[in-house]
């Protein structure tokens, strides 16, 4: 069974190019990324914003997500916007430190 897709990014404050990002799946209600790198290897140590993003549509999701869903039309709550289309989307960003 798959679960719900996301995709997490890792930028500086302000920047608007992620400098580490992995797609993961929701598994359990949990999730779990690869080791988020740079591409000069570790991230130095300083302040980020983690940004979360999962799209609820048949581009992303598996069919038993979106049936599970409703196609993602009936969400509500902290995090959901919606696109131009009309569709859903998760988006959360926390600021944090390495």
């Amino acid at each position: 069974m798959c679960g719900t897709k996301l995709q997490v990014a890792i930028k500086e404050p302000g920047g608007r190019v992620s400098v580490a990002m992995a797609q993961v799946f929701v598994q359990g209600e949990r999730f779990d990324t690869p080791p988020l790198i740079g591409d000069r290897g570790p991230l130095p140590k300083g302040a980020y914003r983690v940004e979360l993003l999962g799209h609820f549509d048949h581009d992303w999701q598996s069919d038993q997500v979106m049936r599970a869903m409703d196609g993602g039309m009936n969400l509500r709550g902290p995090g959901i916007t919606r696109a131009r289309d009309g569709s859903a989307a998760l988006f959360l960003t926390r600021e944090a430190r390495l």
